[in-house]
Formats: structure tokens, sequence, C-alpha cells
């Protein structure tokens, strides 16, 4: 005589919902790649005009600025500086979509002396304006390096 004790149960749910769940992630993944190669391919092209009109700004300021008016110099002046902060917003894009599609590499970061380098870069480029940084003991926390130095530079600059 031979018994069989058991239960059955029916996981059809939980596997067509795990199958849906990977569908999904890929597709996912699939819209976020596109989204960031148009997004970068839309700052490059932009860039161009970009570095174009701050080019002819300034040349029209260096020609000409001592023949023009006060007003119009001012107003050569923020147009110089908008298209400077449209080439600075160009450049974040194009660095954010470079640090999303990077494999993202989780270690122990000290903050402080990232900071400090981040703060020395910025202060290497020309001022815009004059800037005094104070930066205290900041912790170490698991992060990607990469993606920290990105964030504090968008965060002061």
């Amino acid at each position: 005589m031979i018994r069989h004790i058991g239960a059955a149960v029916d996981i059809t749910a939980q596997k067509e919902a795990e199958e849906q769940a990977k569908s999904e992630a890929i597709r996912a993944q699939m819209t976020k790649d596109e989204l960031c190669a148009f997004s970068y391919a839309l700052s490059h092209d932009m860039k161009s005009p970009s570095n174009t009109l701050c080019l002819v700004l300034t040349e029209l300021l260096e020609a000409h600025g001592p023949t023009l008016d006060p007003d119009a110099t001012q107003l050569i002046e923020m147009a110089l500086s908008t298209a400077d902060g449209m080439g600075q917003m160009l450049d974040n894009v194009q660095n954010y979509t470079r640090v999303v599609n990077q494999d993202t590499n989780i270690e122990a970061v000290a903050l402080t002396p990232l900071l400090n380098k981040v703060i020395s870069d910025i202060q290497c480029k020309p001022p815009q304006q004059e800037a005094i940084f104070y930066v205290h003991d900041l912790p170490k926390v698991r992060a990607d390096p990469v993606q920290m130095v990105s964030l504090f530079q968008n965060l002061i600059a």
C-alpha cells in the first residue's frame, strides 16, 4: 500500500506576475536608455549654437563696446550671461546622462575630501562671483563617488 500526503498549490498567477515584472523592467530600462540618448544628443546639438552666440556677443562687446550706449552694453552683457547659463545647463545635461548611464560603484566615500576637491576644481575656473566656502567635517557614506562628485558640482555651481 502506497500513501501519498501532500498539498498542491497553483503558482501560475505568481509566475505570470514575475514574467510581467521582468517585462516591465526591460521596457523601463529601454525607455531610460532612449531618454538618455535623446537628452545627450539634444544637449550636444544645442551646444554649438550656444557657443556661437557667446562668441558673437563677446566679439560685439569687444569690437563695438566703447561706441555703444550704456543701455545697449547692459543688454548685450545680459544676453551673454544668459547664453553662458544656457551653455552650463547643456553641459549639466550631458554630464547627467554620462553619470546615469555608468554602472554604479557603491563604496565607502569620505565626503569632506571629495567636497574639498570639487570646490578646488570650481575655484580654478574664472569666477563669475566671489564665493567663500566653509566645509565642516562630513561623514563617510556608502555611495557612488562619481555620482557624489556630480551631486556636489550641481549643488555648488
